[in-house]
């Protein structure tokens, strides 16, 4: 388990939440449902990139520098995590869009 006071816990628990979304609509007697499936972009990008199975793990590698603003992001996060520092983690909580 994660201590509530991990930068990526935090936001994988916010991203966990944001997974499905059930709609209704309702017009006159009838009802409307619609489904919305938030599937992660990182795995659904390696697996469209990659030629086989093989080659899985080489994509990954590749597409890690694409990410490097994200890691470093939580990073700073978790450091204003550790450090109790509330200003900076209420904007780092806003920039993503996720209130305490």
């Amino acid at each position: 388990m994660l201590p509530s006071g991990d930068a990526l816990h935090q936001l994988t628990s916010f991203l966990n939440d944001e997974q499905i979304k059930v709609s209704k609509k309702i017009y006159g007697s009838d009802a409307l449902y619609s489904l919305f499936v938030n599937m992660p972009a990182i795995p659904v990008r390696i697996i469209q990139n990659s030629d086989s199975v093989n080659q899985l793990i080489y994509t990954a590698l590749e597409m890690r520098s694409d990410f490097a603003k994200l890691r470093e992001w939580l990073k700073l996060f978790q450091n204003a995590l550790s450090q109790d520092d509330v200003s900076s983690i209420m904007r780092y909580r806003k920039r993503i869009g996720f209130s305490l």
